[in-house]
């Protein structure tokens, strides 16, 4: 995807490619999450028709190793989630 992507002049802020970081999260690929955020993907892009972010995806499915990468490696904010009431 990030192949064909640069090969079309796309950067990383169209729209397919932030949304392929969901997918990722959707389906816990850890390692297309890491090669995605390794080129400066938006971690904190949401899904616009439900405004569920990767983090929020990854978590729902389960993905805990995808959620880790996220919260601890870039900084996702957990500040007003679910995951934030959780803890608390």
């Amino acid at each position: 995807l990030l192949y064909e992507a640069k090969n079309r002049g796309l950067t990383m802020d169209h729209l397919p490619i932030r949304e392929s970081l969901l997918c990722a999260a959707v389906g816990g690929s850890l390692s297309v999450a890491e090669l995605l955020l390794s080129q400066n993907v938006d971690a904190g892009y949401v899904w616009p028709d439900d405004g569920c972010s990767a983090l929020s995806k990854a978590a729902f499915h389960g993905h805990v190793d995808v959620c880790r990468l996220l919260v601890e490696k870039f900084h996702v904010s957990l500040e007003g989630t679910p995951l934030h009431s959780a803890a608390h």
